[in-house]
């Protein structure tokens, strides 16, 4: 995912984001701040950028079209389909 900069107009840093469940703290960032510090307000962005949907919290619930499609009722992005057991 790409955040841009604050300073910097036309400026973007790319924040990588390991899987949608993760907290902020495990979002990394190539920017300066990231690199020296451990953490910028890259992070942030990002992290609320992101849809975390899932079937089980919603609220949306996914059509049967969009289930078979892999669409995601709130973002329409790709869903990525998950068994999770116990």
């Amino acid at each position: 995912m790409y955040v841009p900069s604050a300073s910097d107009e036309g400026k973007e840093y790319r924040v990588l984001v390991p899987w949608p469940d993760d907290g902020i703290e495990d979002l990394t960032c190539e920017c300066l701040s990231f690199i020296h510090r451990g953490h910028c307000h890259h992070q942030q962005d990002a992290f609320d950028a992101l849809c975390r949907w899932t079937s089980a919290d919603g609220p949306e619930e996914q059509t049967k079209e969009q289930y078979r499609a892999q669409v995601c009722p709130r973002c329409g992005e790709q869903t990525i389909l998950q068994a999770e057991y116990e």
